[in-house]
């Protein structure tokens, strides 16, 4: 008998999953269980590490993110409109 083995993978199409960890049993047929992961338990970013890491690339690419003194302004600007 066997032991029992865990590992995370990653869901490639609804046929395939690769594992991140080589599996120390024989080929034969197994049981698989899948359990979806929470996007802060992938490769062991969190959710913050994906955003900073997608600004990052999106500002190396010459994206401009409007800084807190441009979103002021423009908040002014509404609340002036509005004529109160």
């Amino acid at each position: 008998m066997y032991d029992s083995f865990t590992s995370t993978g990653t869901l490639e199409t609804d046929h395939l999953v690769r594992l991140d960890h080589p599996v120390s049993l024989p080929a034969r047929r197994v049981r698989i269980t899948l359990e979806p992961l929470l996007p802060e338990q992938r490769n062991g970013k969190t959710l913050i590490d994906w955003l900073r890491t997608a600004r990052a690339d999106l500002k190396s690419k010459g994206f401009h993110f409007r800084t807190k003194e441009e979103i002021d302004q423009q908040v002014r600007e509404e609340r002036e409109a509005w004529g109160e």
